[in-house]
């Protein structure tokens, strides 16, 4: 683990993208490689649902942190993932880090094993 930090990017201490404003859309990102660094439950908002926090290093440096509505068992700690699409939500900052907030997130797993994880635990099609 010790290893896995050192290797990290820096932090960088800005943003990606803007949020939606009266007179701009807001900013879709695609196509950004990072590490889940946090990823945990929390209650959710209406009564016996869960939501996920994931909160990402992207390879560039840059914080990204998705509240993802129910479980989602398939980020894990420690993986990278590939950002498919998000949109920038807001900006946050958290204990002195700048953090990109993003919303309708869709991640692909980048490490070899969770690739075959989720090709074995996709459904069949024959």
């Amino acid at each position: 683990k010790r290893r896995e930090a050192a290797t990290r990017p820096a932090v960088v201490d800005e943003y990606l993208g803007s949020p939606k404003t009266s007179t701009a859309p807001a900013t879709k990102l695609t196509g950004i490689d990072a590490t889940a660094l946090v990823v945990f439950e929390i209650e959710g908002f209406n009564y016996d649902t869960v939501d996920t926090i994931i909160v990402l290093q992207a390879d560039t440096g840059h914080m990204l942190k998705w509240k993802a509505s129910g479980t989602h068992d398939e980020i894990v700690q420690g993986s990278r993932y590939r950002n498919d699409r998000a949109t920038v939500k807001n900006h946050a900052i958290y204990r002195d880090v700048k953090q990109t907030v993003i919303t309708l997130a869709k991640l692909t797993p980048l490490d070899a094993d969770q690739v075959q994880q989720a090709a074995d635990d996709s459904p069949s099609t024959t």
